[in-house]
């Protein structure tokens, strides 16, 4: 029994041995040896050419646990191991290199990596299911030869990897990690790539991810390490990293990450740089169709692609930089580069075909999908770039360059797209609303500056609780605004929760309130908002939406600059400037900056019109608008507005005010027509100087259903004076019995003045007091009144009068001549007298022509077509030609010449005698 036992053992030990040895079967082309030493499995032999060895196998399997390594001889750079069998390799244990060699697998049957699996080489790896590697004297080391043929080799360096129809699969599972040392490089290059759960991690190495069809990768080396350039590929397939995988580079002067594909899916996975010192690596994702990014690791992790500088780190000339077809993140994923040093951030530049879709946030309601650039220390954030034809932003999304702490400034953003939608709202997980939008902001840790933001677009539509803005809490200036779009700006409705500060769609730009710490230090908002400027053929804002720059803390508001064709403010709709105490307010008074200035200059017209509501759940009532307003210490802004036709209707209203200790804004309106139906002008104050109106209107100023001009002063406490007036048009016309008002008073102080200057004024007329009728009233409740002065022209009698010459016409002389002598065909040489008109002439000239009864019909030119008959002439006597004095008509119609002419045959013509 025991020797029978010993030989079981014996035989069993015999099938291990062979089964391990059959998974690496060389297939004789070449020179390779298999031996295995102190548990290793060496791989020995080969053939070598120059500094290249090369290795050729039928079958080539680590399994798991296992260890195997090529021998590294001396003077040997890089090692070739093909596989010409018809199996892919399962790579479930080690596989290494014992020197430094670099290591080059070949399998067009596709390369697994198990989840133990490693590697351990100190040169560069590459896996790869092309067909062959190319060498710079045109060398190409096969991977279908027959199993005997010795291949000529070759000395010089790689230089590409062809393809051709390849239906090879790279999988890593490997939960490990596969990886390289430090300035190498590690590439899988193969047909479809899927990553499952697997994860690529490197110090500061570079990573190559492709995915290829056909066609040839061309290596280029820089040094001890490479890069591939996918220039000459014909066609892709897809790479997917997906169920918590990762690509990582980390370390000082990180390595590029290049990932290249037909589709690209990232999925609860992160492909990311982490530089701790020294210069950020590049990170390249590039799909020829599709990327789709989706999904939330947990954590605050979002799925996605994220390059990070660390303290001593730099991202000055290093960018991440994703094309496409078209792009979705989804689920909280994010496209991100975010600086924690005291240098320059990571830019981040997108360029994608056809769309970039954003949507929604993650499922446990804490992060958006995004893709943002943001500063958390001393150093400023990378700039951001969009380029696409059509970008969405739904549900919660954004799009935003920030600063969140330190006095690093955020970056700029740029938004070049054909078609932009910020559309809706989402409930984070305090159940708060956040807005859908594209954010450029300074947040309240920060000291540093916002960045700018730049939109060129042909059409941009903000809906349903989407913003568009750019902000500062904290010390730091609010960047500027540019938005530009060739066909419209459309903002439209508000969140089902919205209310006059929140929830509104629009475009904004804001110095944002103080902040009260713990311990009851108070953090003041000193920073100035930024400017705003939009040029647009068609600017709408509607459904209680809004275009803003405002400020509630101790900086300035921003200013708002349009440029447009229409102008078309309905339905609540608001376009303000302002300086405001909010009424949770953490700063003692009521100190405050100055209200911004609102400039519009309209090539068509501008119409404000229709109240509306702002929130659906607790509905809020609110007047169409264009506002510049004060609320505290601060002084209200002015408005200009520049329009050939202005429209104020169904209780629209244009004002400048303050209701605060600060001083109203003044108006200015200059256009050819100004309409109001129902609509209001004003310029109030409640405790100080009331603004003023200058209204310049060519041509006619029309008020209806009691419209309102005001100007007043002391609202609440009675000081301050009326402010001024000042109204120069073609005609001002109201209709007298619609209680159509022009105001200037006050209460304490002394009423404003009011100056009209028109050709006429019609319907309107000044009383010392307010009547149900149309008045003009310049009146203090208590003080001195205001003076109104209206100044239309004289009537000129002599206006519109030729003066004629006094040189004597010679009547005797004229008739001597005989004008109507017939000469050459023509009557008097060419002279001639044409009157034309109904009338005639009269017969002096010193009295009108009468009034005509008599309409003359028109009378056809056309030539009779009846027979023409011919008929002899009779023989008529012709009289002496005589010269005409004068012409009368009987009561039938006919015209007699006459040599002697009377009024009583002129006037006997005109009543029909």
């Amino acid at each position: 029994m025991k020797i029978m036992f010993l030989g079981f053992l014996t035989i069993f030990n015999l099938l291990i041995t062979q089964q391990v040895k059959a998974e690496i079967i060389p297939d004789r082309s070449l020179n390779t040896e298999i031996s295995s030493e102190n548990g290793l499995l060496l791989i020995k032999g080969g053939e070598r050419s120059g500094e290249n060895l090369f290795h050729s196998f039928r079958e080539f399997n680590v399994r798991e646990g296992q260890e195997v390594y090529f021998t590294n001889p001396e003077n040997i750079s890089n090692i070739f191991s093909r596989i010409t069998g018809n199996n892919p390799s399962q790579i479930l244990g080690t596989l290494g290199v014992t020197g430094q060699a670099n290591l080059y697998l070949i399998n067009t049957n596709g390369i697994i990596f198990g989840p133990n699996s490693t590697l351990d080489v100190k040169g560069s790896f590459v896996g790869t299911t092309a067909n062959n590697i190319l060498f710079a004297d045109g060398f190409r080391f096969e991977t279908k030869i027959s199993p005997t043929e010795r291949p000529l080799l070759t000395i010089s360096v790689p230089i590409g990897l062809g393809f051709l129809d390849s239906k090879g699969v790279i999988i890593n599972q490997s939960e490990i990690g596969l990886g390289v040392p430090n300035q190498q490089t590690i590439a899988l290059v193969g047909g479809r790539i899927s990553f499952r759960g697997g994860f690529i991690e490197t110090e500061s190495a570079n990573i190559e991810l492709g995915s290829v069809n056909q066609g040839i990768v061309n290596i280029l080396h820089q040094g001890e390490s490479f890069t591939l350039d996918y220039q000459n590929v014909e066609s892709f397939r897809d790479v997917t990293i997906a169920n918590f995988a990762g690509v990582f580079s980390y370390g000082e002067n990180t390595g590029n990450i290049n990932i290249q594909a037909r589709n690209i899916s990232i999925r609860d996975s992160q492909i990311g740089t982490t530089t701790y010192e020294g210069k950020a690596g590049n990170l390249i994702v590039k799909g020829i169709n599709n990327i789709e990014i989706s999904g939330y690791i947990g954590d605050d992790t979002p799925s996605g692609i994220i390059g990070t500088t660390e303290e001593q780190a730099s991202g000055e000339d290093t960018v991440i930089r994703v094309e496409a077809r078209r792009l979705s993140l989804t689920d909280g994923s994010q496209i991100l580069a975010d600086n924690y040093s005291d240098r320059p951030g990571i830019t981040v530049i997108i360029n994608v075909v056809e769309s970039i879709d954003i949507i929604g946030n993650s499922p446990d309601k804490v992060l958006p999908s995004a893709i943002s650039s943001t500063s958390d220390s001393t150093g400023n954030a990378g700039n951001l770039t969009i380029n696409t034809s059509r970008l969405t932003l739904v549900d919660g999304a954004n799009l935003s360059s920030s600063s969140f702490a330190g006095i690093g400034k955020a970056g700029d953003l740029t938004i070049n797209a054909t078609e932009i939608n910020v559309i809706g709202f989402n409930i984070n997980e305090l159940g708060e609303e956040r807005p859908t939008g594209i954010f450029a902001q300074v947040e309240t840790e920060s000291f540093g500056d916002g960045g700018n933001l730049r939109i060129q677009t042909n059409r941009l539509t903000v809906q349903n609780g989407g913003q568009i803005s750019t902000s500062t809490k904290n010390r730091g200036q609010g960047g500027d605004m540019i938005i530009t779009a060739t066909e419209f700006i459309h903002l439209e409705g508000t969140s089902p929760e919205a209310d006059l500060v929140l929830g509104q769609s629009g475009i904004f730009t804001s110095a944002e309130k103080s902040e009260l710490r713990e311990g009851g230090e108070i953090l003041a908002s000193t920073g100035d908002a930024g400017n705003l400027f939009l040029k647009t053929p068609e600017l709408i804002i509607t459904e209680g939406a809004k275009i803003s720059a405002d400020t509630f803390g101790l900086g300035q508001g921003g200013n708002i600059v349009i440029e447009v064709d229409n102008l078309i403010i309905s339905q609540g709709g608001s376009l303000r400037a302002g300086s405001f105490v909010e009424a949770d307010g953490v700063i003692p008074g009521r100190e405050r900056g100055d209200g911004g200035t609102i400039s519009i200059k309209a090539t068509e017209g501008v119409r404000v019109t229709r109240s509306g509501t702002t929130g659906e759940i607790n509905p809020i009532p609110i007047n169409s608008n264009i506002t510049s307003e004060s609320q505290g210490t601060g002084n209200a802004g002015g408005i200009v507005i520049i329009s050939p036709e202005i429209f104020i209707d169904n209780q629209g209203i244009v004002s400048v005010s303050n209701s605060g200790e600060g001083e109203g804004g003044n108006l200015e309106i200059s256009t050819n027509s100004l309409s109001l139906s129902q609509g209001t002008i004003s310029a109030a104050t409640s405790q100080n100087q009331g603004g003023n109106l200058t209204l310049l209107v060519t041509d006619t100023i029309f008020l209806e259903r009691n419209s309102q001009i005001t100007a007043t002063a002391g609202i609440e406490t009675g000081k301050g004076d009326g402010g001024n007036i000042t109204i120069d048009t073609g005609f001002l016309i109201a209709t007298p019995q619609e209680n159509n008002d022009i105001i200037a008073n006050a209460s304490l102080g002394r009423g404003g003045n009011i100056q009209i200057t028109a050709l006429g004024v019609l319907g309107i007329t000044p009383r010392p007091q307010l009547t149900p009728l149309s008045d003009i009233n310049a009146s203090s409740e208590f003080g001195i009144d205001g003076i109104v002065s209206i100044t239309t022209p004289e009537a000129d009698p002599e206006a519109g009068i030729i003066r004629l010459s006094e040189e004597v016409i010679n009547i005797e002389w004229l008739k001597a001549q005989n004008p109507c002598t017939v000469e050459e065909g023509i009557i008097a040489k060419g002279s001639s007298l044409i009157i034309t008109g109904r009338g005639g002439f009269p017969p002096s000239s010193h009295e009108a022509i009468a009034p005509r009864q008599r309409i003359v019909p028109w009378q056809s030119l056309e030539t009779p077509k009846s027979p023409v008959q011919i008929k002899p002439r009779e023989t008529e006597s012709i009289p002496t030609p005589q010269s005409i004095q004068g012409w009368f008509m009987t009561a039938d119609g006919t015209i007699h010449l006459s040599q002697n002419i009377t009024r009583y045959s002129y006037l006997c013509s005109m009543f029909g005698e």
